[in-house]
């Protein structure tokens, strides 16, 4: 999530990513699509750190599952190799002495093996030596190196997440002698209501899976015996965790982490987080952030990140002591409250009437550096108008980096929801080179997709190609003389020709198409009204979708089902080819050799089937003999002794004919 960057850009100070290092392909293309590194690393362990590039700042957060007390704890030992990772971490600070390195790991770090592994560590550290000019005989760390465990809960984010934090500032930086360098003070948390969204899910238990269920019916009962109120106040339970160790708290979240990607369980709310509250819980602005990647996998990257309350807190001390930049006269936004102001104006945002069926956080667009090029022909395609007065028109470019949207032609709901970009984004178009400073949320019913649009006044509205190829994977397909197309799946949006021009036609709701007659409207013309048997959700729906709003309705994200013949021929040819298919598994399950015992004969070997007239098969009964209870058990054949004498045996004496034992 590169909290060291979101912390940057948040204290405005002019900086360059310089790389970045994961192995992980979901963290590199949200790396990519949000802070667009100069250089990116897919392993550390195999980098070469002499050929990589210099920088002022490093922060690294090498692997915590070694350390963590909810792994198991091998240390430098660990059999999949994460604990020797910080000797790559350390080679580099060796090699390329950055004026500021900051090193964070879990607080397990500190206690496990009585504290050997942190001794190490710092050891390790304060060995990087350097040789003073004054001194040449005499070598002295080259670091300066502070230690602590900082909480994000007192930091002002109501979340339990305490980390080890390392800080090592060079000493050559030094205006005297020592840097002057302290953790920041912690701060009062808020209360954690204010970074919830106002809304309810009204979720029920039963939704949820077996032990998680179990988890929230126990902290429930638990709660209530030691006098709380879960279903009034906020008690957050650690739901997904095993039954022995799950836990609940009061007024704070428990800690976030890759595994609890789901979100903890909010008992006044009866609901799961949200995606943008466990943002907010991280110190993050969910609205400042684009989405390339599934839900789980953003989960986890959450779980996975830095807090950037502290971080940029420590950030801010650490620079201001290296001498970098002019962070002397910067200002801590967590301690004066601008920070918390903005991650709380976030809750409960509703873009739009009937958005509060999607989640608040949907998968945006990617931010390239780079142009979106690729194997897609340079076409250009319109998309008709869906607002009857003021027209819309969107060009499908394959050349096209951004969504693009002509400012004139916004609603009064998509203008209200304007917001400023982090940074501005030259363009270079027909008009000359422009500054792209605002974007919007737009919602395109066609391709049942929610896109950020940037807005720029005088434009013609532009759809990204690239973007709807390889993140929505949507393929265009024109064939010579064919109508070209849309197509995801089985579904498939026909464009008509207008001018040598791909033109792509709005349809209504997503619903089988009726039968025309043949002198019916041609595809592009305007969609009609709903007719009068239609249920108030679909002319709701209707009425959105004029107006560029997504459905509301049940049906969310449900794609629409062109008009025309052209596409009625389509579908005809698709269920021909399933009762074509459907015809050949009948015809090969019917040849399939059956055996049965009615129709095989006696075999005098096996004896398969029985046969009643066979005198082995009647002997031998394969079948299980029927078991009753007897009430009178038969007797011996051996009658009764009625009187005893002599007693004999019944067996031969052994060696009777031993003369030597008479």
């Amino acid at each position: 999530m590169e909290a060291p960057i979101q912390a940057l850009r948040n204290l405005r100070r002019p900086h360059e990513h310089i790389f970045s290092c994961d192995n992980d392909r979901h963290v590199i293309e949200t790396a990519k699509a949000n802070f667009c590194p100069q250089e990116q690393y897919d392993d550390i362990t195999t980098r070469s750190n002499k050929d990589t590039p210099s920088v002022d700042l490093y922060v690294a957060g090498f692997p915590c599952q070694p350390f963590s007390q909810a792994g198991k704890q091998q240390g430098f030992e660990d059999t999949k190799g994460r604990g020797t990772i910080f000797y790559n971490v350390l080679e580099y600070i060796e090699l390329q002495r950055p004026k500021v390195f900051i090193l964070e790991n879990v607080k397990g770090l500190l206690t496990m093996d009585h504290g050997k592994h942190v001794k190490k560590i710092l050891g390790a550290l304060l060995d990087i030596r350097s040789i003073s000019k004054e001194r040449p005989n005499e070598r002295e760390s080259a670091y300066e190196v502070h230690t602590e465990i900082l909480d994000t809960k007192q930091h002002g984010i109501p979340q339990s997440r305490p980390r080890w934090y390392c800080i090592g500032i060079l000493k050559t930086t030094f205006r005297g002698d020592s840097s002057q360098f302290k953790f920041p003070e912690p701060i009062p948390m808020i209360p954690i209501d204010t970074l919830l969204d106002w809304d309810s899910d009204k979720a029920q238990i039963w939704h949820l899976g077996k032990t998680t269920a179990a988890n929230v019916e126990q902290a429930h009962k638990r709660i209530i015996s030691e006098g709380g109120k879960p279903n009034q106040e906020a008690y957050i339970v650690d739901c997904d965790a095993s039954r022995a160790q799950s836990r609940h708290t009061k007024g704070y979240s428990p800690c976030i982490t890759r595994s609890r990607y789901n979100g903890h369980w909010i008992t006044h709310k009866n609901k799961r987080m949200k995606l943008e509250e466990m943002f907010r819980l991280q110190g993050m602005n969910p609205y400042h952030f684009s989405n390339v990647i599934s839900y789980s996998q953003l989960g986890m990257q959450i779980g996975n990140a830095m807090s950037v309350n502290v971080i940029e807190r420590v950030i801010l001390r650490a620079l201001t002591a290296a001498n970098l930049g002019e962070c002397r006269n910067a200002i801590d936004r967590w301690a004066n409250g601008t920070a918390i102001k903005e991650l709380q104006s976030t809750c409960g945002r509703k873009d739009e009437p009937g958005m509060e069926l999607y989640s608040r956080f949907m998968k945006a667009d990617p931010q390239p550096a780079k142009r979106v090029t690729g194997d897609l022909p340079k076409v250009f395609a319109t998309l008709m108008p869906f607002r009857k007065r003021n027209k819309r028109y969107f060009i499908l470019d394959s050349g096209a980096s951004f969504y693009l949207v002509d400012e004139a032609t916004l609603s009064p709901g998509e203008k209200n929801n304007i917001r400023p970009l982090l940074e501005p984004i030259p363009l270079h178009t027909a008009n000359g080179e422009v500054e792209v400073t605002h974007y919007t949320r737009l919602w395109q019913h066609d391709l049942g997709i929610e896109m950020e649009a940037r807005v720029l006044a005088n434009t013609p509205s532009a759809l990204s190609m690239g973007i709807i190829k390889d993140v929505y994977e949507w393929n265009w397909v024109w064939n010579h003389e064919e109508i070209p197309y849309l197509h995801k799946g089985k579904v498939k949006i026909p464009c008509h020709m207008e001018q040598g021009c791909p033109h792509l036609a709005m349809a209504a709701k997503a619903r089988p198409t009726p039968k025309e007659p043949d002198n019916a409207p041609a595809p592009h013309t305007a969609p009609t009204q709903p007719p009068a048997t239609s249920s108030r959700s679909e002319a709701k729906d209707d009425q959105a979708k004029e107006n560029g709003e997504p459905p509301q309705s049940g049906t969310i994200g449900s794609e629409a089902t062109p008009n025309g013949k052209g596409y009625r021929n389509v579908i005809h040819k698709e269920k021909k080819a399933k009762v074509k298919v459907e015809k050949a598994k009948a015809a090969r399950k019917s040849k399939k050799k059956k055996v049965s015992s009615i129709t095989c004969e006696h075999n005098i070997f096996t004896h398969f089937p029985k046969d009643k007239e066979c005198e082995i098969c009647q002997l031998c009964k394969p079948q299980r003999a029927s078991c009753k209870s007897c009430d009178v058990k038969a007797g011996d054949a051996i009658p009764e002794p009625t009187e005893f004498g002599m007693l004999t045996a019944d067996h031969k004496i052994m060696n009777e004919d031993d003369e030597s034992r008479t």
